[in-house]
């Protein structure tokens, strides 16, 4: 029994919708045909994109087991699409989107499926919900919930591995001895349902075999298209293909290995990717290019991938620079820091009026990791330091930063500075999740912190304010009569370098201006453009990592 591609629960349709000639029209490009209905056996059929511009194809989750000939081009083009056999109980849809300029077409694709869903005894012990102890801050495992007796193995390492009855996948996890069993090895398995990491699994297994099976993964969810765009929160176990670079390797009884992925702009993704509990010692893989299948088995924004087969290493990456900047306007001009390079020998500076590309306005050679002059601003204008470290006359890396100049003799510009050495009166040094509001510095600010995380209170041993984790937020209090136009903090010397910060309006909605980790005892100036006057912003967590505080400063215009 082929695996249902790729575990998504696509949505049952009532009725297969037959194939149409009518091109679907809007001003700047069509496709021919707009709607495609494929045999439930699979086939191949063709579809005709026209428009004068480049085009590129937006592919929902629901649509991973279709294969595309081209996701983008340019012109009128002809693209092949294949669908495998779909022997899901479940008719499958979706809709892909084409993209070009200002302007858009959908084609709507379905599938039946071969009829009424099987009932998959997996699924029922993942909608099992475990017991939870909030005061322990610990699951109760179901004792004797497993029982299965048509199952086999998909992913196996020692004392873990992945099984699957040909519908769904669940992890199976023994933590005093390893597991029976191989990939592909078929039989029956017993044992306890607990939780771990937001996905069920099964604990104290006991696995006998019955036979054999060929293993069929279905069809792989690429993570160097999709890592930032796929619903990780709540997902099923499914099987996905990992082309990256190996960088970090952190040690806890095996070598785990972070692996980094790239978009076509050399831009590293907003998350990272490691091998799965005790399945693969890393440590070879570092500071490689490579590329290997396996299975998802837990993370949000680290994701957590058991591989299957081989892992291919594709060459030695390209060596790590990393250059992170910090600009600022001071009393009398600006200033600016970052981090030195390894190998680099001096760094070039420039300071331009407008972006990376704007107007020259100052510039030279430095040995040192900073820069700091005197210079006149057109009030209002942005700026951007643009830093290359550099060995001899090769670039080895370039970073820049920009602010918004201010006009520092405004008397009616409003500044609110606060220092988190001291613990702010009446303000938690225990972990608090509920939303309050507390006087700091004679303004008001809400906190809130997430379910999953450590929520917010005061560190007595970092000296920091910490929130987490994922939609945690501080609210900033409001001027009468002017706008949030800059915020400026410096995150602590502990704290964690996975994690996202991001503005926000009153209502939660993101502004965008951030979607970088931040680096640990960094100081970051963002300027806020989006804002109202006497309205509340707020900075939200916006991945599954804590935050840290050493300071803030708020400049209300």
């Amino acid at each position: 029994m082929k695996l249902k591609n790729l575990f998504f629960a696509a949505a049952a349709v009532l009725g297969v919708v037959a194939c149409q000639n009518k091109p679907s029209v809007a001003e700047g490009v069509t496709v021919d045909p707009a709607e495609i209905t494929f045999a439930k056996e699979g086939e191949t059929k063709e579809v005709t994109i026209t428009t004068a511009d480049e085009w590129k194809l937006s592919v929902p989750e629901d649509l991973s087991w279709l294969e595309i000939s081209d996701k983008k081009g340019s012109g009128t083009t002809k693209i092949t699409l294949k669908a495998p056999d779909n022997t899901d109980g479940y008719d499958r849809s979706g809709n892909i989107t084409v993209k070009a300029g200002m302007y858009s077409a959908r084609i709507k694709i379905s599938q039946p499926g071969k009829g009424e869903k099987v009932d998959s005894p997996i699924e029922k012990l993942l909608a099992m919900e475990v017991p939870y102890d909030a005061a322990a801050k610990k699951t109760t495992p179901i004792v004797g919930a497993v029982d299965l007796t048509d199952i086999w193995w998909v992913a196996k390492f020692d004392k873990t591995g992945i099984i699957t009855d040909g519908t769904a996948c669940i992890v199976v996890y023994s933590k005093d001895k390893s597991i029976e069993g191989a990939v592909g090895e078929k039989g029956t398995m017993k044992g306890d349902l607990d939780n771990y990491s937001y996905h069920n699994q099964v604990i104290n297994p006991v696995f006998t075999k019955t036979g054999t099976v060929e293993v069929n993964h279905g069809t792989a969810l690429e993570l160097k298209d999709q890592i930032d765009t796929y619903n990780w929160e709540g997902s099923p176990i499914i099987y996905v293909h990992v082309i990256g670079t190996a960088r970090e390797v952190t040690s806890s009884g095996k070598q785990y290995i972070n692996i980094f992925l790239f978009d076509n702009d050399g831009k590293q993704r907003s998350r990272d990717v490691s091998f799965a509990s005790n399945s693969v010692d890393g440590t070879p893989y570092k500071d490689k290019d490579i590329d290997f299948y396996g299975y998802y088995v837990s993370g949000t924004n680290h994701v957590s991938v058991m591989p299957v087969g081989e892992i291919t290493v594709k060459g030695d990456a390209a060596p790590d620079y990393k250059l992170t900047v910090s600009a600022k306007q001071t009393e009398t001009g600006f200033e600016a820091s970052w981090n030195e390079v390894e190998g680099a020998d001096k760094y070039n500076w420039a300071l331009l009026k407008g972006d990376e590309n704007g107007t020259k306005v100052d510039g030279g050679d430095v040995t040192e990791a900073s820069v700091s002059k005197d210079v006149e601003f057109e009030y209002g204008a942005t700026y951007t330091v643009v830093v290359k470290a550099l060995k001899g006359s090769e670039e080895l890396v370039s970073a820049n930063a920009s602010f918004t100049a201010r006009d520092k003799s405004n008397t009616d510009a409003t500044t609110i500075e606060l220092s988190f050495e001291a613990c702010p009166e009446g303000f938690p040094s225990s972990k608090t999740l509920d939303e309050n509001t507390y006087t700091i510095g004679g303004y008001e600010f809400t906190f809130k912190g997430a379910g999953d995380g450590n929520g917010y209170y005061w560190s007595s041993t970092n000296k920091v304010i910490i929130i987490g984790k994922k939609d945690a937020y501080i609210i900033f209090p409001s001027i009468e009569g002017k706008a949030l136009v800059n915020v400026t903090f410096t995150t602590g010397s502990s704290a964690s370098e996975n994690v996202i910060l991001d503005i926000a309006d009153k209502d939660g909605k993101l502004y965008g201006i951030n979607t970088e980790k931040l680096k640990k005892g960094t100081e970051y100036s963002w300027d806020v453009n989006n804002s109202a006057a006497g309205e509340k912003c707020r900075i939200v967590v916006t991945n599954a990592y804590n935050a840290q505080f050493q300071n803030l400063t708020l400049i209300y215009e």
